[in-house]
Order: structure tokens, then C-alpha cells, then sequence
């Protein structure tokens, strides 16, 4: 019975000590309710501030759309969390995002490209083609488009349409070519040297004798002289209007030119045997008579130099003639120049003595007298 009486009063102190004691030593802070927990922070009274408002407005911890505003001391929440401000809709390229916070509410779509490419600039001779597409978005942002190129720069196509030559009869220039592309832009064109013309003749509607001959470019006045290409596609090698004996008699004819061939005939001599030959002069214009004269002397021989002239035929033409000695000095000007020698011996047709011709040195310009038997140059000239 003690052992039980023992018991209970041992329970009954530790009831007594489980509630009176704390009771001691709590103060109060719960504006006079009796309440055990704080009715501002809903802490126990032992862990509260004896003024939980003044602790939440000292200690307030700013929030966001996403995080309330509490305090940092008793984590009271002074402000709810919100939500997001929705900023501008998301497009092809921009975010949509919170006006407030920055947080990403919506990221952006990404352009939407479909295969609608359109030309917008075609090749040309020197610039590939471009294609074009359009975001199908309609974002009507600048910029927001593709391009690529499908067709590479064709390149200049010059065919040998070479024209617009700038050169004359005797003076070099340049001709262009135009792209045949029709690329129309400035400079599409190639240029190259052009050599002087030359002079256009037209020997083949001349007649002989009249007069001296203009250049038929219709820009060119200049008149044929020497050193000019001939009717027989000889030199010119003296121009100057004067009386020409056309045989063994007194018979002439007026002509402005004399035409050397370009290369001589067979070295030959003029008589073997010897055979002295009169009535042979040396003026300008004597040269064929005096030519015809001594054919006709020598007729029972061949081969010899009058005869090689007499019987040319260069460039079709039968006029050909051994020149007289200052016909040949003429042409012995011009040596060095157009393919006549500067050195050599050559016949004339004129007479030194009853056994010599007068002969020509080219090197020198020196008149002599040549055997007839020996052996010489021959150059055949003609009039016309």
C-alpha cells in the first residue's frame, strides 16, 4: 500500500513540475491575450521579439513574381508571391519574357522557312544570282529572310567581233569587242592593239596614168608614194608625173609611178657574144624603150637580162622592163628599206660603150660601166 501512495505522489510532482516551472519564467508578448504563441508571428512567445512588428518592418526581405516578401529575422511573409507580367508575344528571334522580373516566359519560335525561294537579282556576265525567302511567320522584322545563290556568274562571252578600231592608215589604235551577252553594264568590253591600217589603194580600179593616187579610206587623203605597195604588188620606188616611151619608137604616154618587183631575176649577162647596142638613154622614162631596143638587137640570143624583164610576168602583168640607169639609181635610194638591197651590181639599160652597159654598185650608188659578157644582178621595174 506505501510502495503505491509512493507512486502516485512521485507522478503528481513530476505533473506539477511539467507545468508550473516553464510558467516562472515566460514573459509576455502576446499584447495581453494569454495566448502561448505570438498572435503577430504565430512563434512561441519564448522565441518571439517583444515586438514582432517592429521586427518584420526592420527586417523585410524584398520578394518576386515568384518569392513573397518576408521577413528575415521570423520569415513572417509580408507580401504573397505574385505572378509574371507578360511582356511582348515571343517571335521568330525574341523571347517572351516578364516585364518585371526578366524571366523567360516563352522563348522564341525560330524563323519558319518554307521552300518559296524567289529570284531577286538573275546572273550576270560577272555576278552570281540571288534567290531570296521570307520567314512565313510574317515577323515583318528587317532582316528576316534567307538568301543563297543557285547559278554562278555566267562570264564574259566575246566572240572575234573585233570592231571599233581606232587606229588609221598610219597610225596604231585600239579595237574593242563587246560582250555578246548583252550584259549592258559599263566596261563589259575587251580591248587589244590594233595595228596601223595602211592605205587602201584600190590599184585594181586605177587607171594607168591618171594621175597620182588618193587613199580610198574615206578619213585619208594621203596620195601613194614610196615605199608604197604597187598595182603588182611591187615598192614604189619614184612618183613624179612624166613622159613614158612605151617601144622602140617615139610613142609615149603619161605615167606617175614606177614599181619595183620584190626580188631580182636570174643573174644574167647582157650580150655573149657582145653586141653593141645604140639608141639607148638614161632619163626617168626610158627604161622600156630602151629595153625593147636591145631585145630586138639581141633577138638570136636568150636568156639574157633585157630579155628576163621583158619576159616577167609578175602578178599577171607583161610590162615589165630592165630600168635605165637613173630609173635604177632611184631605186637604189631605197636600199636597206622594203627588201631592196643596199649592196650588189645590177644592169641598167642604158649604154656605156660599144662593148659595156652602165651598171650600178648599191652598196656605193657608184655608176660603171659592165662588160656585156660578164654576169650581173637584175631588178625588172614597171610604169604605170
Amino acid at each position: 500500500m506505501k510502495s503505491k501512495v509512493k507512486f502516485f505522489c512521485i507522478i503528481a510532482i513530476i505533473v506539477i513540475i511539467g507545468f508550473v516551472v516553464p510558467a516562472l519564467f515566460l514573459t509576455g508578448c502576446d499584447n495581453g491575450n494569454g495566448d502561448q504563441n505570438c498572435t503577430d508571428c504565430g512563434k512561441l512567445t519564448c522565441e518571439c521579439p517583444t515586438d514582432c512588428a517592429t521586427c518584420i518592418s526592420d527586417n523585410a526581405q524584398a520578394g518576386n513574381c515568384t518569392q513573397p516578401d518576408t521577413c528575415t529575422v521570423c520569415d513572417e511573409i509580408i507580401t504573397p508571391a505574385g505572378s509574371h507580367t507578360h511582356g511582348a508575344e515571343a517571335t521568330c528571334t525574341t523571347d517572351q519574357t516578364c516585364t518585371i522580373c526578366g524571366f523567360e516566359i516563352e522563348a522564341a519560335i525560330g524563323h519558319n522557312f518554307i521552300y518559296n525561294w524567289n529570284e531577286t537579282r538573275p546572273a550576270t556576265c560577272t555576278v552570281e544570282n540571288e534567290e531570296t525567302r521570307t520567314c512565313t511567320l510574317a515577323c515583318g522584322l528587317t532582316g528576316h529572310t534567307e538568301t543563297r545563290s543557285t547559278v554562278a556568274a555566267k562570264g564574259h562571252s566575246f566572240i572575234n567581233n573585233w570592231g571599233n578600231s581606232t587606229a588609221t592608215c598610219t597610225v596604231a589604235g585600239q579595237e574593242t569587242r563587246i560582250c555578246t551577252l548583252d550584259c549592258g553594264l559599263t566596261g563589259h568590253t575587251e580591248t587589244r592593239p590594233a595595228v596601223a591600217l595602211g592605205h587602201v589603194w584600190n590599184w585594181n580600179t586605177y587607171e594607168s596614168g591618171s594621175g597620182l593616187r588618193e587613199c580610198q579610206r574615206s578619213d585619208c587623203s594621203i596620195t601613194a608614194g614610196i615605199g608604197d605597195t604597187g598595182p603588182a604588188g611591187g615598192i614604189i620606188f619614184y612618183n613624179s608625173k612624166f613622159d613614158f616611151f612605151t617601144g622602140t619608137d617615139s610613142t609615149y604616154v603619161e605615167r606617175y609611178y614606177l614599181e619595183a618587183w620584190t626580188s631580182n631575176e636570174s643573174n644574167s649577162v647582157m650580150s655573149n657574144p657582145s653586141i653593141d647596142v645604140s639608141g639607148l638613154s638614161n632619163a626617168i622614162g626610158v627604161g622600156r624603150r630602151n629595153t625593147k631596143i636591145i631585145v630586138a638587137a639581141i633577138s638570136a640570143q636568150s636568156g639574157r637580162a633585157a630579155q628576163l624583164c621583158d619576159n616577167a610576168r609578175h602578178s599577171g602583168l607583161d610590162d615589165w622592163f630592165l630600168p635605165s640607169i637613173n630609173e635604177l639609181q632611184a631605186l637604189a635610194q631605197l636600199g636597206g628599206q622594203y627588201g631592196i638591197p643596199n649592196e650588189g651590181y645590177f644592169w641598167s639599160s642604158s649604154r656605156n660603150d660599144n662593148a659595156s652597159m652602165r651598171g650600178l654598185d648599191f652598196a656605193t650608188n657608184n655608176v660603171r660601166g659592165f662588160l656585156n659578157t660578164q654576169a650581173y644582178n637584175v631588178r625588172a621595174v614597171r610604169a604605170f
